[in-house]
């Protein structure tokens, strides 16, 4: 007497199956050499092949942000990516018209923050990129009129919190295009990154370093090259410009 095999795949399941691998190419000489592989080899190939495939990854879908939400990302509430910040350019323009009074507050309250726990020093961040978001449409007075607030405090005495708002802010395109366009006022800005960079407790050293890898690429007559910022003279912890 034959023993039973237990099967797994339902006859509908079995069917569509077949027919999968028929339209893939699938003739009557191919499934005999699979049914006369010794061991069952090609079968345990065709099997590990498939378990192999990772699922198909949808591409992300971006959340839906409104006038209401200007609130929470200015407390540093949402985390936006880069799919968020790119389908929302609509928002930011509108944002951008509102009066720099309703930034400047924020800009102070964050400033001012003296929590450095993990979760308040990633709102600050979270806070800093919706600012830049915002900030890509404003007019350059309005830019400038923000980022002379931060330039006011100090990066010794800010807390980590702190200092991290003013890095996710302070690296911006429209703040590296002001090198071309006010470079005195460039140079105070970079002056006061690179101070948080030898003294100042942050976070966010990924997108510092790249703000002064683009100043270095447009400011070739300073003759800056490995270093990431200028006159590097020994920087501290947070610098890896001698690497």
């Amino acid at each position: 007497m034959k023993s039973i095999v237990r099967r797994t795949l339902s006859v509908h399941k079995e069917h569509e199956l077949l027919q999968k691998l028929e339209a893939a190419g699938l003739t009557d000489t191919l499934a005999q050499m699979v049914i006369d592989c010794k061991g069952n080899a090609l079968a345990l190939r065709i099997v590990k092949l498939v378990g192999n495939q990772k699922p198909e990854v949808k591409p992300e879908e971006p959340r839906r942000f409104t006038k209401a939400d200007l609130k929470a990302l200015l407390n540093g509430e949402i985390r936006l990516s880069f799919v968020d910040i790119a389908s929302h350019t609509d928002l930011w323009k509108a944002f951008a018209q509102n009066p720099d009074r309703v930034y400047l507050h924020t800009v102070l309250r964050w400033l001012s923050n003296r929590n450095d726990s993990i979760a308040e020093v990633e709102k600050a961040q979270n806070a800093g990129v919706a600012f830049r978001s915002i900030m890509h449409y404003m007019a350059v007075w309005n830019i400038r009129t923000i980022v002379e607030q931060v330039l006011q405090m100090s990066p010794k005495e800010n807390s980590k919190c702190a200092n991290s708002f003013a890095v996710s802010l302070l690296v911006a395109g429209r703040v590296c295009d002001l090198q071309q366009t006010d470079p005195e006022f460039f140079a105070r800005i970079r002056n006061y990154l690179q101070e948080i960079l030898q003294f100042g407790s942050y976070s966010g050293y990924h997108a510092l370093k790249d703000f002064f890898n683009m100043a270095a690429a447009n400011d070739a007559a300073r003759g800056i090259s490995k270093s990431y910022h200028s006159n590097c003279t020994g920087c501290g912890p947070n610098c890896d410009c001698r690497d």
